[in-house]
């Protein structure tokens, strides 16, 4: 009777053995399956994370060019009611001056903004290539109207400004950029005529060339 007691108590633990093996290989099983399961939804996730980015990115390009093409028509727009107003109460000389000031300065707004866009370059960048430009513009005026200067000198001067403002231009939006946008200067004025304001850019290039 022990014997069949011993036989039968060793019966009931390799059955519990076996049991709780299968019970941790099941637990394994649903753990791996539950693993996968994560990192699926994990890249899922991420995968839409991405495409609502791509979306977002492509929706704020598509608002920046509406508002600089927006802002462009109500400089226009306000250029030309101030004019309306001014036009009977300054001088025809002056106002005529005042006129092409301000209509160059609209025209050479709306050209750089078009010349940065076609170089793909962010808002924030665009606006620290205009700033960077006016400045080294002024600076080049400057220059130009210093009559106790030399040719000789006054192009060398010029050129280094030139050279300074590359260096600040590819400081900000890196040297593949840098390069694009001056391609895409040269080609849009070869298209739309010259720009004021680039012009002495142009005039620098062409003493390096005869040089």
């Amino acid at each position: 009777m022990f014997a069949v007691d011993a036989q039968t108590t060793k019966s009931k633990s390799k059955k519990k053995a076996k049991k709780t093996y299968m019970s941790s290989e099941a637990k394994a099983k649903a753990k791996e399956k539950a693993k996968v399961a994560r990192v699926a939804k994990l890249t899922e996730t991420r995968i839409e994370e991405y495409r609502v980015a791509s979306l977002l990115s492509d929706s704020m390009r598509l608002d920046s060019e509406r508002v600089a093409r927006d802002s462009f028509e109500i400089q226009r727009q306000s250029y030309m009611a101030t004019k309306l107003l001014e036009r009977d109460s300054m001088n025809k000389a002056t106002w005529a001056k005042l006129s092409a000031e301000k209509e160059m300065a609209a025209k050479t707004e709306h050209n750089l903004d078009e010349i940065n866009r076609a170089a793909n370059l962010g808002t924030y960048e665009s606006r620290q290539v205009k700033i960077i430009n006016q400045t080294y513009f002024e600076k080049a005026r400057l220059l130009k109207e210093n009559m106790e200067l030399t040719d000789d000198v006054r192009k060398q001067q010029l050129a280094t400004l030139n050279t300074e403002r590359r260096a600040k231009i590819k400081a900000t939006v890196g040297s593949s950029k840098d390069k694009k946008l001056e391609k895409e200067r040269k080609e849009y004025f070869k298209k739309n005529g010259e720009d004021a304001q680039a012009k002495w850019i142009d005039e620098v290039e062409g003493f390096a060339k005869n040089n």
